[in-house]
């Protein structure tokens, strides 16, 4: 891919990304169908520049190594659980940068989860334990 049509593709990418963040605090703070309409717009448009990057990239050859990857994440108050990368995802080296400014009582920040995910229930959907008596 061109280095001009790489950086196009990024400076959409970017603006897209910000149209989408400003529509959505927007969108939520006086909901309208103009509001949700012009945020599924931004979201598409989003998409189809992503696509159309994926697709320019050239795939990496069989056997190659995997690409480090860096993470930088900024979050003003995590109430949550905020992950830079999960094991699964991570096929290289990884880098992850946080800065967060507050973490509530019930906040966790994770840079590199390795953990599994918790074992499914052998409970069947609408099942219910028997009552005591």
């Amino acid at each position: 891919m061109q280095a001009r049509t790489r950086v196009l593709l990024a400076v959409a990418s970017v603006l897209c990304a910000v149209a989408t963040g400003v529509l959505t605090n927007l969108a939520t703070d006086r909901w309208s169908v103009i509001m949700t309409v012009g945020l599924l717009t931004a979201v598409a448009c989003w998409t189809t520049v992503e696509v159309v990057r994926a697709r320019r990239e050239p795939a990496p050859a069989a056997g190659a190594e995997p690409a480090s990857a860096a993470v930088t994440q900024s979050a003003g108050t995590v109430l949550g659980r905020l992950v830079g990368v999960r094991r699964a995802r991570a096929a290289g080296p990884v880098t992850v940068r946080q800065t967060v400014e507050i973490v509530g009582s019930a906040g966790e920040v994770v840079g590199y989860d390795d953990s599994r995910p918790p074992p499914q229930s052998s409970a069947t959907p609408g099942s219910r334990r028997p009552e005591q008596r």
